[in-house]
Protein backbone atom coordinates (compact mmCIF):
# COMPACT_ATOMS: atom_id res chain seq x y z
CA UNK A 1 0.00 0.00 0.00
CA UNK A 2 1.17 3.48 -0.87
CA UNK A 3 1.58 6.48 1.38
CA UNK A 4 -1.45 8.29 -0.07
CA UNK A 5 -4.45 7.66 2.09
CA UNK A 6 -7.96 8.93 1.49
CA UNK A 7 -11.47 8.44 2.70
CA UNK A 8 -13.51 7.32 -0.29
CA UNK A 9 -17.16 8.25 0.11
CA UNK A 10 -19.66 5.42 -0.16
CA UNK A 11 -21.15 6.83 -3.37
CA UNK A 12 -17.74 6.66 -5.04
CA UNK A 13 -17.00 3.15 -3.74
CA UNK A 14 -20.27 1.79 -5.10
CA UNK A 15 -19.97 3.59 -8.44
CA UNK A 16 -16.36 2.41 -8.69
CA UNK A 17 -17.57 -1.17 -8.40
CA UNK A 18 -20.31 -0.77 -10.98
CA UNK A 19 -17.71 0.70 -13.33
CA UNK A 20 -19.90 2.65 -15.74
CA UNK A 21 -17.53 5.62 -15.76
CA UNK A 22 -14.01 5.56 -17.17
CA UNK A 23 -12.82 7.80 -14.34
CA UNK A 24 -14.25 5.56 -11.65
CA UNK A 25 -12.87 2.48 -13.39
CA UNK A 26 -9.42 4.11 -13.28
CA UNK A 27 -9.94 4.86 -9.60
CA UNK A 28 -10.91 1.23 -8.95
CA UNK A 29 -7.79 0.06 -10.84
CA UNK A 30 -5.67 2.42 -8.72
CA UNK A 31 -7.25 0.89 -5.60
CA UNK A 32 -6.63 -2.68 -6.80
CA UNK A 33 -3.05 -1.82 -7.74
CA UNK A 34 -2.37 -0.25 -4.34
CA UNK A 35 -1.75 3.28 -5.59
CA UNK A 36 -3.61 4.61 -2.55
CA UNK A 37 -5.00 3.24 0.66
CA UNK A 38 -8.67 3.83 1.43
CA UNK A 39 -9.53 4.69 5.02
CA UNK A 40 -12.87 3.47 6.31
CA UNK A 41 -14.71 3.34 9.60
CA UNK A 42 -17.26 0.79 10.75
CA UNK A 43 -20.21 3.02 9.76
CA UNK A 44 -18.72 3.58 6.29
CA UNK A 45 -18.06 -0.14 5.83
CA UNK A 46 -21.59 -1.01 6.97
CA UNK A 47 -23.05 1.50 4.54
CA UNK A 48 -20.96 0.16 1.63
CA UNK A 49 -21.96 -3.44 2.39
CA UNK A 50 -25.62 -2.51 2.84
CA UNK A 51 -25.78 -0.63 -0.46
CA UNK A 52 -23.94 -3.32 -2.43
CA UNK A 53 -26.41 -5.89 -1.06
CA UNK A 54 -29.41 -4.00 -2.49
CA UNK A 55 -31.01 -5.93 -5.37
CA UNK A 56 -30.75 -3.03 -7.85
CA UNK A 57 -26.99 -2.74 -7.14
CA UNK A 58 -26.23 -6.41 -6.53
CA UNK A 59 -27.40 -7.31 -10.05
CA UNK A 60 -24.22 -5.71 -11.44
CA UNK A 61 -21.95 -8.27 -9.74
CA UNK A 62 -21.31 -11.96 -9.69
CA UNK A 63 -21.13 -13.61 -6.27
CA UNK A 64 -17.36 -13.99 -6.81
CA UNK A 65 -16.97 -10.24 -7.47
CA UNK A 66 -18.91 -9.42 -4.29
CA UNK A 67 -16.76 -11.85 -2.32
CA UNK A 68 -13.56 -10.31 -3.75
CA UNK A 69 -14.73 -6.79 -2.96
CA UNK A 70 -15.55 -7.75 0.64
CA UNK A 71 -12.06 -9.24 0.93
CA UNK A 72 -10.55 -6.01 -0.43
CA UNK A 73 -12.45 -4.03 2.18
CA UNK A 74 -10.96 -6.26 4.86
CA UNK A 75 -7.39 -6.45 3.57
CA UNK A 76 -6.68 -3.36 1.48
CA UNK A 77 -8.21 -0.64 3.61
CA UNK A 78 -7.31 0.83 6.97
CA UNK A 79 -10.03 0.88 9.59
CA UNK A 80 -10.22 3.96 11.76
CA UNK A 81 -12.34 4.58 14.82
CA UNK A 82 -13.39 8.23 14.98
CA UNK A 83 -13.32 9.70 18.47
CA UNK A 84 -14.74 13.14 17.63
CA UNK A 85 -18.23 13.96 16.43
CA UNK A 86 -18.38 16.55 13.67
CA UNK A 87 -21.36 18.52 12.43
CA UNK A 88 -20.29 20.24 9.22
CA UNK A 89 -22.41 18.72 6.50
CA UNK A 90 -25.96 19.68 5.62
CA UNK A 91 -26.73 15.94 5.48
CA UNK A 92 -25.51 14.86 8.90
CA UNK A 93 -25.18 11.24 7.75
CA UNK A 94 -22.22 12.44 5.67
CA UNK A 95 -20.42 13.71 8.78
CA UNK A 96 -19.12 10.15 9.32
CA UNK A 97 -16.95 10.61 6.23
CA UNK A 98 -15.37 13.77 7.66
CA UNK A 99 -14.96 12.15 11.09
CA UNK A 100 -13.03 9.23 9.56
CA UNK A 101 -10.81 11.61 7.58
CA UNK A 102 -9.99 13.71 10.63
CA UNK A 103 -9.25 10.69 12.82
CA UNK A 104 -6.96 9.15 10.20
CA UNK A 105 -5.36 12.53 9.42
CA UNK A 106 -5.85 12.12 5.69
CA UNK A 107 -5.58 14.96 3.24
CA UNK A 108 -8.38 13.86 0.89
CA UNK A 109 -12.00 12.86 0.96
CA UNK A 110 -13.02 11.61 -2.48
CA UNK A 111 -16.69 12.19 -3.14
CA UNK A 112 -19.37 12.91 -5.71
CA UNK A 113 -21.79 14.08 -3.01
CA UNK A 114 -22.75 17.74 -3.45
CA UNK A 115 -23.30 18.08 0.30
CA UNK A 116 -19.66 17.20 0.94
CA UNK A 117 -18.20 18.94 -2.11
CA UNK A 118 -19.94 22.20 -1.22
CA UNK A 119 -18.58 22.47 2.33
CA UNK A 120 -16.54 25.70 2.30
CA UNK A 121 -12.82 25.01 2.27
CA UNK A 122 -12.48 27.55 5.09
CA UNK A 123 -14.31 25.08 7.34
CA UNK A 124 -12.26 22.08 6.20
CA UNK A 125 -8.79 23.63 5.90
CA UNK A 126 -8.25 23.91 9.69
CA UNK A 127 -9.00 20.18 9.87
CA UNK A 128 -6.38 19.43 7.20
CA UNK A 129 -8.94 17.85 4.88
CA UNK A 130 -10.00 18.61 1.33
CA UNK A 131 -13.08 17.15 -0.39
CA UNK A 132 -12.39 16.49 -4.06
CA UNK A 133 -14.06 14.60 -6.90
CA UNK A 134 -12.50 11.41 -8.27
CA UNK A 135 -10.93 13.18 -11.28
CA UNK A 136 -8.92 15.47 -9.01
CA UNK A 137 -7.89 12.60 -6.78
CA UNK A 138 -6.61 10.62 -9.77
CA UNK A 139 -4.47 13.62 -10.74
CA UNK A 140 -3.17 13.84 -7.16
CA UNK A 141 -2.15 10.18 -7.01
CA UNK A 142 -0.67 10.18 -10.51
CA UNK A 143 1.45 13.19 -9.57
CA UNK A 144 2.76 11.28 -6.57
CA UNK A 145 4.20 8.32 -8.50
Amino acid sequence: MKEIKAVIDTNVFVRMLIGKSATLFKLYQAFIEGEFTPIISSPIKEEILEITARPRIKKYFTPLEIKRFRELLETDTIMTIPTKKISLCRDHEDDMIIEAAIEAKVKYIVSLDKDLLEIPSAKLAPLGVKVIPPEEFLKAISGNK
